[in-house]
């Protein structure tokens, strides 16, 4: 017993020895780290890294640093503004650039090479005080705001900055060492539109639908063309497909498009589908048929379909509706009294078996040299108007020989709204909507573009004509 006494103390010391000893090895492992120029970073998510020894430019095309500037002035969408330029700095000491802007989109790639001295010193900015910077917003003089990143070898981010270069020299010195005269290089290079009807790009956006009882709009089908022309269909999951939306892309528009086609031809990606996620397929074509690319992904993300996404949405006007087989008809009316009249284009007949939505643009010249253009869309909603709470509240008149009933919301910084409730039957009642066009300047001020009194719209003899309930019906 009394030996088993003394052993506990013994085991007891033995065991403090080993941990003491570990202390030890761990801090002449941590001395000897530092010793061999090892250095530790806390990254973006608070964790501790460690950085790459970089004693100079390595024969590795990895990307370094992605750093970008963005103009966030006062400028006019109408303008093709400088929007933005970027740069990528590879391990290898290569640099590419080039700029965007508003309308022609981007400009082409320009590459250079870092000297050694520009290379060291970058590295030495990087790993030392630019990780004391995160975000400044504060200390703005101008629009002009900067992103960068810094990866190590392995593709892994590092740090990150967005925010102002203002007051801090560790930016300022990165930003200096990315300026070079190469950049004048980078130029817009032209773009032809063709006369051409063969197929440019065919795309097909299939969306992922939760409610399975929504009539939400489940695939788009894109077919472009040399001569610039686009034919857009939508599919909806109880309405089914509709008819073909056509139109033409500007010199802007169908020149920006090429470009990225042409600059972003590597981002060939073939991932399969995915449960609860959007898909896009994408083939490019050349004018032969013969296909420049093809590619397959879940996400408009870092790829070729994020670059052209916007180029290929329907305008707000200037589109028509190609009748389809099994689709309902489509149509431009216009009426005409003296010199007052409405063109109403391009009305859709809808795509659900509840809700029947027309949407349109009408044009309504109320003086020999004014015309005011005001946004209509129709609404066929189930339920009967009589007897509806909502008639207490709205003025009355007539159209068509049938009592309508309306209200008129203004505001100062919106569209001014008229709302006209046709009663149908006992299931069914018609919504009218007009609003007058218009937009926000700079200082978010709203700019009306008509000074149309939208109330007396159903005052007037030509909308009486124009509001065609039997199209509704």
């Amino acid at each position: 017993m009394k030996d088993k006494k003394k052993l506990i103390p013994r085991i007891i010391m033995v065991i403090m020895l080993l941990v003491l000893g570990a202390g030890i090895a761990i801090t002449i492992v941590d001395i000897c780290k530092e010793k061999t120029g090892e250095k530790k970073k806390v990254n973006d998510d608070g964790q501790v890294v460690a950085i790459d020894d970089i004693p100079g430019k390595m024969d590795q095309h990895t990307v370094l640093l992605s750093a970008s500037q963005s103009n966030n002035g006062l400028v006019s969408r109408d303008e093709d503004y400088y929007q933005s330029n970027q740069w990528k700095v590879y391990y290898d000491g290569t640099v590419e650039y080039y700029e965007t802007y508003n309308l022609s989109g981007r400009t082409s790639t320009v590459t250079w090479e870092l000297s050694d001295e520009q290379f060291n010193k970058l590295i030495e900015l990087l790993q030392g005080s630019f990780f004391n910077y995160t975000e400044d917003y504060e200390s703005a003089c101008d629009g002009d705001t900067w992103h960068y990143t810094y990866y190590n070898l392995e593709g892994e981010k590092l740090h990150s900055y967005n925010g102002y270069n203002y007051s801090v020299p560790v930016l300022l010195d990165i930003s200096e060492i990315l300026d070079s005269d190469k950049r004048d290089e980078a130029v817009i290079e032209p773009v032809e539109m063709s006369d051409s009807h063969c197929v440019l790009m065919d795309v097909v956006w299939d969306r992922r639908v939760e409610d399975v009882n929504a009539d939400e709009l489940v695939s788009t089908h894109w077919v472009v063309y040399y001569d610039g022309w686009i034919e857009a269909t939508e599919t909806y999951q109880i309405g089914g497909t509709q008819s073909t939306i056509t139109w033409r892309l500007d010199d802007y528009a169908y020149g920006r498009m090429v470009r990225e086609l042409k600059y972003n031809s590597d981002k060939k990606y073939d991932e399969a589908v995915a449960e609860d996620m959007d898909y896009w397929t994408m083939i490019h074509y050349d004018e032969s048929g013969n296909e420049n690319y093809n590619a397959k992904a879940t996400s408009t993300k870092n790829n070729i379909f994020g670059e052209i996404w916007e180029g290929l949405q329907v305008p707000e006007e200037g589109f028509t509706y190609v009748e389809t087989p099994d689709s309902k008809a489509s149509y431009t009316t216009v009426y005409n009294v003296d010199y007052y009249s409405i063109q109403i284009e391009s009305i859709n007949p809808g795509h659900s078996d509840g809700m029947v939505l027309f949407s349109s643009y009408f044009y309504w010249q109320d003086a020999e040299d004014f015309k005011t253009t005001i946004h209509m869309e129709y609404y066929l909603e189930e339920g009967s108007l009589v007897g509806s709470y909502a008639i207490d509240q709205m003025s009355k008149t007539t159209l068509n020989g049938e009592d309508v009933y309306y209200h008129v919301s203004r505001s100062d910084n919106w569209h001014d709204t008229l709302w006209l409730h046709y009663h149908i039957d006992n299931n069914r009642h018609m919504v009218i909507l007009l609003e007058t066009t218009g937009w926000h300047d700079e200082e978010y001020n709203w700019v009306d573009e008509t000074d149309a009194d939208i109330e007396k719209l159903v005052q007037d003899e030509i909308f009486e004509k124009a509001v065609n309930f039997k199209v509704a019906k």
